[in-house]
């Protein structure tokens, strides 16, 4: 019945109890299938899932349970799909496995809230037809690539890393001894448009920055730099970006933007500017905490001053109204030691 009234959809947004209510072979027609899994979730391992629906183009699965990290942990077969949607699986710590190697026919990778993920892939892996690459909330890891996996991004276009507390720097050498590029000095991003890095705390650079490798974005014409506080460099070794004309300073603010010469200095101008403005702050924030000190201490020493003076005047008055009080009554007390006086010399006659 349903074929018969959508014969020709193409896109179904399902969850995992409804979804057998399908004919498998109209499922099969789909290039969009979005699935949510529930907690009592039955569903087949992704690469099963990906084997029976071969053609759907974008797959996107969420859910909350462990079935889903079951589902991920083993991916190896059946990729002729964009992945889209790893969500809330903080206890992810691996998507593909170190041999997989049906990964080229993904188009687009989107991961969020997978705090245990210390990297995106294991070096060995690539993805030759990725044109999206998305991360988010991933507050574990430390870099995105490996610079093996980054040279096979021939058809990236778009990549966006945001709001990840760890990361360091997006793509890092698999070789710790820096010897990777004796023989391989230079990887090109040729298709890469779009390129936002936003919220990125540890962020000190976006390329390998203890090695001098070589560097090209010869189709860039975006690239959002925002809130990442500690970013001093782009690139440590040549760096080629021909069509970039600006680095935009801010997600929401489109006029907010900088330049000076290539991108690298626009970067290195953004970073010390940004400490200078912060330097000024902590300069005014100390000088009104100074100013505000000296203000007590001064109210302090007047509020001293009045107590002092006070005081004083309290015991000069107290001295004058005691003295005036005893001359007042100097009288009586004279008349008093007068009578006494006469009273006894009298007695002593008698």
């Amino acid at each position: 019945m349903i074929t018969q009234v959508f014969p020709n959809l193409e896109e179904l947004r399902v969850d995992e109890k409804h979804i057998c209510l399908f004919p498998e072979d109209w499922l099969c027609k789909f290039k969009c299938l979005d699935v949510w899994l529930d907690e009592s979730s039955t569903i087949l391992s992704l690469d099963d899932f990906l084997q029976r629906f071969h053609t759907i183009k974008i797959l996107s699965i969420g859910g909350n349970n462990q079935a889903l990290y079951t589902s991920f942990k083993n991916v190896e077969n059946g990729m002729n799909a964009i992945v889209r949607g790893i969500n809330h699986r903080r206890d992810l710590k691996q998507i593909f496995k170190q041999e997989s190697t049906n990964t080229n026919d993904l188009e687009k990778l989107e991961i969020f809230e997978c705090d245990n993920l210390i990297n995106l892939v294991p070096s060995s892996i690539s993805f030759q037809n990725l044109t999206t690459l998305t991360v988010g909330l991933c507050h574990g890891m430390i870099n995105v690539l490996t610079s093996s996996t980054a040279r096979s991004l021939v058809r990236l276009r778009q990549m966006r890393i945001s709001c990840c507390e760890m990361i360091t720097e997006i793509v890092a050498d698999e070789d710790d001894q820096g010897d990777n590029y004796a023989a391989k000095d230079e990887i090109v991003f040729s298709e890469l448009k779009e390129l936002e890095l936003w919220d990125l705390e540890s962020l000190t650079s976006f390329i390998c920055s203890g090695n001098n490798c070589a560097f090209e974005f010869p189709s860039l014409e975006t690239l959002l730099v925002d809130r990442c506080p500690n970013m001093k460099i782009f690139s440590e070794g040549e760096l080629s970006t021909p069509k970039l004309q600006k680095v935009q300073l801010s997600v929401f603010d489109n006029k907010l933007w900088a330049w000076d010469r290539d991108l690298n200095t626009t970067i290195q101008y953004v970073y010390l500017k940004r400490k200078k403005e912060e330097k000024e702050k902590e300069n005014k924030k100390s000088a009104e905490a100074n100013e505000k000190e000296k203000d007590a201490k001064d109210s302090v020493s007047k509020l001293m001053k009045t107590i002092h003076a006070t005081c004083a005047a309290f015991w000069i008055r107290l001295e004058l109204e005691l003295f005036l009080y005893i001359k007042s009554h100097m009288v009586l007390v004279r008349g008093f030691f007068v009578s006494v006086f006469i009273h006894y010399y009298a007695f002593s006659f008698v």
